[in-house]
């Protein structure tokens, strides 16, 4: 019996779907097309202004951050400013003790002094002190010499005579021997003392010049800066962090702080930057250059315009609990307003909404208008009195409908179902 009833169900569902596919072959009764008919609408097709949005939460930062660093060695003797300030251009932020570097400086201009009077010395060598001592020692001591010659030859005259003794002769032939090393010791002083004034000498008197002229110059500028002040507007932040992550240098008076030491940050509040985060699903949305209007809830009755200014190639990281990477979206924006300016604090949260797509003039038709068919997308257009199923490319979708990209023109009138 089991088995009988099988098989009159099976011969009961074989009879209905023959039924079915003989209804589908034969169409529905000419009452049931007037019926449908009756119940479609007419859709005049017109060009009309559409856009798709991207918003995105993200953090409020400044446009470029300036850091400010100590001008010398030293200690901090006045701080004027806190931080979270707002600070103009030239406001001055701390001073600093100049007692250690007026003592340095002090001694850079000794040397520098030092080395410019030597550096005149060799400009004009010749003409030294040293050089006309030196030829002066060689002279005397030529003199000395021709005196000792003539003397010579007179007493070698009267010794030939019998006049005087060899002993005397002998000795002032001593004399003038000695003299004539003295000669050539005066001449070999003149020659070294000359040789202090050569090429290779004046030129390492010069550089000991510009080193001393160097460090007294860079000293006498960190002088200048004891008063440390900011050449931008903006925030008063903490310094950045360096690499090997110690904490920010104490800047409080009496401090001790090291040139070159970051003391400050300034946000430079003349450009804004929001940073947001957006899945991979709607990254490639995101353009250089696209418009956003940046709100939030600190300033809810303003919406600030910028530009999409930088879109990571690399994910901020790997998704947790299957959520997919987000990649990081930037957008800068400027604010006119010096009051708004001054309510927008860096670390606020905003609201990025981005214009990922618009068209002035879309074709745009009701989802209930397209017809999915095997040749592809479709649309049945009336034109002098027929209708006729037409091939569409379609576009995004909007809550109006569904744009057009090829297929109709402005005028045409679409089939819809009501």
């Amino acid at each position: 019996m089991l088995w009988s009833a099988i098989a009159a169900g099976n011969a009961a569902l074989v009879l209905a779907a023959g039924a079915f596919f003989w209804m589908v072959d034969n169409g529905p009764p000419a009452s049931a097309l007037e019926e449908a008919a009756a119940t479609e609408r007419e859709i005049l097709v017109q060009p009309q202004s559409v856009a798709q949005h991207l918003d995105i939460t993200g953090t409020i930062a400044a446009g470029k951050a300036i850091a400010i660093v100590a001008p010398f060695d030293g200690v901090i003797r006045e701080k004027r400013v806190q931080l979270g300030d707002h600070v103009d251009v030239g406001d001055v932020l701390v001073v600093m003790d100049t007692s250690e570097i007026a003592s340095r400086y002090r001694d850079a201009q000794s040397s520098y002094i030092k080395a410019a009077i030597a550096a005149d010395a060799l400009a004009n060598w010749e003409s030294s002190p040293d050089v006309l001592r030196a030829r002066r020692s060689l002279e005397a001591a030529e003199v000395s010499l021709s005196m000792l010659d003539r003397q010579v030859n007179e007493l070698k005259s009267l010794l030939d005579q019998g006049i005087v003794s060899r002993s005397e002769y002998e000795g002032l032939i001593q004399q003038r021997n000695a003299q004539r090393n003295t000669v050539a010791g005066a001449k070999d002083d003149l020659s070294a003392t000359l040789m202090r004034g050569n090429d290779d000498n004046r030129q390492l008197v010069m550089l000991e010049l510009e080193n001393a002229q160097s460090r007294l110059s860079d000293l006498k500028q960190q002088m200048a800066g004891a008063k440390v002040a900011t050449a931008v507007a903006g925030v008063l932040t903490r310094p950045p962090v360096n690499e090997s992550g110690d904490p920010p240098l104490a800047t409080e008076p009496g401090a001790s702080v090291t040139r070159g030491a970051a003391l400050f940050s300034i946000a430079d509040t003349s450009t804004f930057l929001v940073t947001g985060s957006v899945d991979e699903i709607d990254v490639n949305r995101v353009k250089l250059g696209q418009r956003v209007d940046v709100t939030s809830d600190a300033f809810p009755d303003h919406a600030v315009e910028g530009q999409v200014v930088n879109v990571s190639a690399e994910a901020a990281g790997p998704g947790n609990s299957g959520r997919p990477p987000s990649f990081d979206i930037r957008a800068s924006f400027v604010v006119e307003d010096k009051e708004l300016r001054r309510a927008i604090r860096i670390g606020m949260s905003a609201r990025m909404t981005i214009e990922t797509y618009s068209n002035e003039a879309a074709l745009v038709v009701p989802p209930s208008a397209i017809i999915r068919s095997e040749a592809g997308p479709q649309v049945r257009v009336r034109r002098d009195g027929q209708s006729d199923f037409q091939s569409v490319l379609l576009g995004a979708t909007f809550p109006t409908g569904v744009e057009i990209v090829a297929g109709l023109s402005a005028g045409d009138v679409v089939l819809s179902p009501e």
